[in-house]
């Protein structure tokens, strides 16, 4: 991490005190130009925006970035409104849905919905729901990516549905965990609405998005590079919320407990004392596979083909273990290669 984006970070941190915040946005603004920055730091300017506001009229905001706030909550309502149009549906159906994939953010009254720019939203649904969910939302208004959605069950791990007017409004319906397989039928029953609305749509313990933000930074993409780890500060500036043993829990039975271990060291570096140490000792005595290890250390689409391959296997032998939680179909061993890395095109 390079010291300007610390200080972006820190300027970011609602639970730094407001000088500490000040002269980390004053220190960043001298080393930044603005009109040069990466993908990474564009995404936490609609958060620093908000920040700057928070922090009163002595601090004076770069006009370029007086906008972006407003930008990404403009942006973020269409899809929030179409996670919540789907909802409904499944809602009707009996079909429980949790928001994944920082879409809980227009569902958590808690959330700030423009401080955390959204591509699609996200719902997940239980395994054993999937193909209800599927024939209730595949009409006349919304259409499935790819066609013909209940042939592709049990080897994908998500459909696409966007609105038949408009390519750009775009909800993604999990119904395995993204990233970590194992735990979808926990992630379910923990979840809970936090606001009482019409939209029935749950949201994650703080411990389970915790696990998906630590996911999410170790996945690698630029876009987060930055913004998962202010999305995790603000949940844990509350530690007596975060559930540590379920974390445990979660992180070894989804055989990902290298990941969050590594995710969690690198928080701790950047904000010193943020996650318990007990914790990092803890999920580095449950150990990890080889395979694990092989996967934690880059993208498969972005690596060569043995570690792609290492990857794909990682993935089947954890389809393999889904059991009762998981009643569709388990995918063969070239499905898993084949929806984990697009660049291998196997008959």
């Amino acid at each position: 991490m390079r010291p300007h984006e610390i200080d972006l970070l820190s300027a970011v941190d609602r639970s730094l005190p407001a000088e500490a915040a000040i002269d980390a946005w004053r220190r960043w603004a001298a080393a930044v130009d603005i009109d040069e920055i990466d993908a990474g730091t564009f995404e936490l300017l609609p958060r620093l925006q908000r920040r700057i506001e928070e922090l009163g009229d002595s601090v004076a905001g770069d006009h370029r970035i007086s906008g972006t706030y407003r930008l990404s909550w403009a942006r973020n309502q269409p899809l929030l409104i179409a996670a919540a149009d789907l909802a409904r549906k499944l809602r009707d159906a009996e079909i429980q849905t949790t928001a994944l994939c920082g879409t809980w953010i227009g569902f958590d009254g808690a959330s700030d919905r423009g401080g955390r720019p959204l591509r699609e939203a996200a719902l997940a649904v239980h395994p054993a729901d999937a193909e209800a969910a599927i024939a209730v939302l595949d009409g006349p208004r919304w259409t499935a990516d790819p066609p013909d959605p209940q042939r592709r069950l049990g080897q994908v791990s998500s459909i696409k549905f966007h609105r038949r007017d408009s390519d750009r409004i775009q909800v993604r319906l999990w119904y395995r965990v993204p990233t970590q397989i194992l735990g979808m039928q926990r992630l379910m029953a923990r979840s809970a609405r936090v606001i009482d609305d019409e939209l029935a749509v749950s949201v994650p313990s703080r411990d389970d998005r915790l696990i998906e933000l630590c996911m999410e930074g170790m996945s690698g993409q630029p876009q987060r590079r930055l913004a998962w780890i202010a999305d995790a500060q603000e949940l844990l500036a509350d530690h007596a919320a975060v559930s540590w043993p379920e974390l445990l829990t979660n992180a070894g039975e989804r055989r990902i407990a290298a990941h969050i271990r590594s995710a969690l060291i690198h928080l701790n570096s950047i904000n010193s004392g943020t996650v318990p140490e007990h914790v990092i000792r803890e999920l580095d005595g449950i150990g990890s596979t080889l395979s694990e290890r092989a996967a934690m250390w880059g993208r498969a689409r972005d690596s060569g083909p043995l570690r792609a391959f290492a990857l794909g296997c990682d993935q089947h032998r954890r389809y393999r273990h889904l059991g009762p939680q998981d009643p569709l179909g388990r995918p063969r061993l070239l499905d898993s290669l084949r929806q984990r890395h697009t660049f291998i095109d196997l008959v």
